[in-house]
């Protein structure tokens, strides 16, 4: 046999009045959802300026510490040649001469080599954007 009872019919007033039931009865569970979706979105939109701060900090850092580390170099070279010259001719005149042709001549090679320091130098340059990228990729 069968039922001869008709389903009734859902209307939109009716469905309106039992969705209204359901989000009376879950109101704290759909708080706690829109408050952290709200959360959530805000952190997505933090984020990149997040990781490309920590980034450029670490491109900057290098590069301003191989800079700081040449100035001390330099520095402490021209403090040794000053001293040694005051030293130099204070004993002897002649060993002055002798050391200023040395010098020249270290000159001179450093002038040769500068081609290379600069080959160096943009390798090192290369070394840290790729350093920076794998941060990048990391974070």
């Amino acid at each position: 046999m069968t039922d001869s009872s008709p389903t009734p019919r859902l209307t939109l007033r009716r469905g309106v009045g039992i969705l209204r039931e359901h989000v009376r009865e879950s109101r704290a569970a759909l708080a706690a959802v829109v408050a952290l979706s709200v959360i959530g979105a805000v952190v997505s939109l933090v984020q990149p300026l997040l990781v490309n701060r920590i980034i450029d900090s670490v491109g900057a850092d290098s590069a301003l510490t191989s800079f700081i580390v040449g100035i001390v170099d330099a520095l402490g070279g021209a403090l040794i040649i000053v001293g040694s010259a005051a030293a130099m001719i204070w004993y002897d005149p002649v060993l002055v001469a002798v050391a200023l042709a040395v010098l020249t001549g270290a000159a001179i090679t450093v002038a040769a080599a500068s081609g290379k320091i600069q080959e160096l130098a943009r390798r090192v340059s290369e070394s840290t954007g790729t350093m920076s990228s794998g941060v990048e990729r990391a974070l």
